[in-house]
């Protein structure tokens, strides 16, 4: 687990560094450089528990039980709770984030079943490769049943 040094900095350096780190984000928050931004200041511990957090929050958002999240991400019923009292009492910034995911989310979804009711009518015509195309809606299937 990540430690944090017990030394207690100055109010105001505390808010200068949070205020770096923040115009950080949005400097860097343009494709592949967001992600190396991360790599390089983020070990691979402290990436893992930030995108499971989001992660849970995501679930509990889109209405998924404890038992699927637990089951889903592997971990404990008490950082479910963690992240579902913090959506609860405050996490405006975490709900207005994910929001806009589940709006964008939405609009996939409607393109891809459109994608998918194209592929049926057209894919099964005279003529066209069935197997292919059976094959092709199985696999998004799959990928519907999964929660993330």
């Amino acid at each position: 687990m990540s430690q944090v040094s017990r030394r207690i900095i100055k109010k105001n350096i505390a808010q200068k560094i949070d205020k770096l780190l923040l115009d950080s984000l949005n400097i860097s928050s343009h494709g592949k450089m967001s992600s190396e931004f991360l790599d390089d200041l983020l070990t691979p511990t402290e990436k893992i528990m930030l995108t499971k957090r989001l992660a849970i929050a995501y679930l509990l958002l889109k209405g998924y039980p404890y038992q699927v999240i637990n089951q889903t991400l592997k971990v404990s019923n008490p950082t479910i709770r963690t992240i579902a009292l913090i959506l609860q009492y405050k996490g405006r910034g975490l709900r207005y984030t994910i929001d806009k995911l589940l709006k964008v989310e939405k609009w996939r979804n409607f393109f891809e079943e459109l994608g998918d009711l194209a592929v049926e009518l057209v894919g099964m015509a005279p003529g066209s490769n069935w197997k292919s195309t059976k094959s092709y809606l199985h696999r998004r299937e799959i990928l519907k049943q999964s929660p993330l």
